[in-house]
């Protein structure tokens, strides 16, 4: 089973949406050594400048089975402005698959 979670930043209220088969913790833990190993992503460069301490975090739904976590982790992203407002890389749904890294960051 799934879960989406969020993680909002305090000073600027942008958010980022995320979903996972792990606990929020770890999967918060997966997100930090991926900005202690430089990652650019929008979310992880905010870490790095705010650190955990500026952001809140909690679970918005749980026990999402496989065949709906896609549908679910876009209807978040979405109501909560993640893509187009927030760090998401996109729409929701589909991971690291629907990101296109810019040119300058490449």
């Amino acid at each position: 089973m799934y879960l989406v979670y969020i993680h909002t930043n305090v000073e600027n209220n942008k958010s980022y949406i995320g979903k996972t088969k792990l606990t929020m913790e770890k999967r918060l833990k997966l997100h930090i050594n991926s900005v202690n190993n430089g990652s650019n992503f929008p979310f992880h460069k905010a870490l790095r400048k705010y650190g955990r301490e500026g952001f809140i975090s909690k679970v918005l739904e749980e026990n999402i089975s496989e065949e709906n976590i896609k549908e679910r982790e876009c209807y978040w992203v979405e109501k909560f402005k993640g893509y187009t407002e927030g760090y998401n890389c996109t729409k929701g749904g589909e991971g690291k698959d629907g990101y296109v890294t810019p040119e300058d960051v490449k």
